[in-house]
């Protein structure tokens, strides 16, 4: 409950003595952790499919809250992680044009990554759900204009646990994850050769 509480939109869970909620907001570089505790190879699960066909941008309209919020949100949940795998690409073509020593002394070095996203935008698969959510939820999308025809989709998907929108993500991941088994398989292949060359640890 914790990682969904969502400054502002949802309090923050306790934990023991201290008040916990989503990291997201203060974690500019998603990939940093895996790195520092000397990961190579990272598999990436995103969340974001760009959709180009934006109602508001279309219809030249102001954008609302809901479209502002959703923009918002994005760019703390979504767009840290984009531009973090962009960073490790340039980051991946100096190491690889140093000699070992450069390597050695910068302590740069390449980092296997995949990164697999959904094939269709979340923002999307809400609106499909957007008439099913509670009275409350329906007032809350109408005030600040969240329409399923409309912007605002976006923000909507971050308030929605209804248990179909769920299933249909869930759904959406597994069909997406079939589609692109062989590329997965190939590259967890590629890490558990790594894996099995790596030196055993010395007994303590």
């Amino acid at each position: 409950m914790a990682s969904a509480a969502i400054p502002v939109l949802f309090p923050a869970e306790r934990i023991g003595d201290s008040f916990f909620g989503d990291g997201a907001l203060r974690q500019l570089h998603p990939l940093s952790p895996a790195l520092k505790f000397g990961a190579r190879r990272l598999f990436v699960v995103g969340v974001s499919a760009r959709s180009a066909d934006d109602p508001a941008l279309r219809e030249r309209r102001r954008p609302g809250i809901a479209q502002m919020a959703g923009h918002l949100l994005n760019r703390e949940f979504i767009d840290n992680l984009e531009a973090d795998v962009a960073l490790a690409g340039r980051f991946n073509t100096l190491a690889d044009a140093l000699d070992e020593p450069g390597r050695e002394r910068t302590g740069m070095r390449h980092i296997d990554a995949l990164v697999v996203s959904p094939s269709v935008p979340f923002n999307e698969i809400a609106a499909a759900y957007m008439r099913e959510q509670p009275s409350t939820m329906r007032l809350l999308f109408r005030l600040i204009g969240a329409t399923p025809r409309g912007a605002g989709a976006s923000f909507a998907s971050y308030l929605m646990f209804d248990g179909r929108f769920c299933a249909r993500l869930m759904d959406l991941g597994y069909q997406d994850a079939m589609r692109d088994r062989e590329r997965i398989a190939a590259f967890l292949r590629a890490g558990a050769g790594d894996a099995a060359l790596s030196p055993a640890p010395s007994a303590p």
